[in-house]
């Protein structure tokens, strides 16, 4: 019988869900990923915050680098894993920006 492959979006903790983009950084640290992140508040009422997040694998630490405010049409590392750069917007007006992970600030392609 065949080993399955590995997934290592499954690291996640469980009150994580991957929607559609998920990016796994060339250093293998990172799982990049936009999606949800279940809570609950004080009345014991759960709901859900959207974002893009960013796992690193060695700490299991998730910071969130951008809310949902306006869909995310890609992702892509920087070849030394320390940048993520991200298309969002409507698809007639799309934006670049890149984040730097570790600090979280985030900069238009451009400037």
């Amino acid at each position: 019988v065949a080993a399955l492959p590995y997934r290592p979006f499954s690291e996640l903790p469980p009150s994580y869900t991957v929607r559609r983009l998920k990016e796994i950084s060339p250093n293998g640290k990172y799982l990049a990923f936009n999606g949800y992140h279940r809570l609950e508040d004080a009345q014991g009422y759960s709901y859900r915050e959207k974002g893009l997040w960013v796992y690193d694998r060695q700490t299991q630490a998730i910071k969130k680098l951008l809310g949902d405010e306006e869909s995310i049409s890609s992702l892509s590392w920087s070849s030394d894993s320390r940048q993520l750069a991200v298309a969002r917007g409507r698809v007639d007006k799309l934006k670049q920006i890149v984040i730097d992970v570790e600090t979280g600030e985030a900069t238009d392609s451009e400037g």
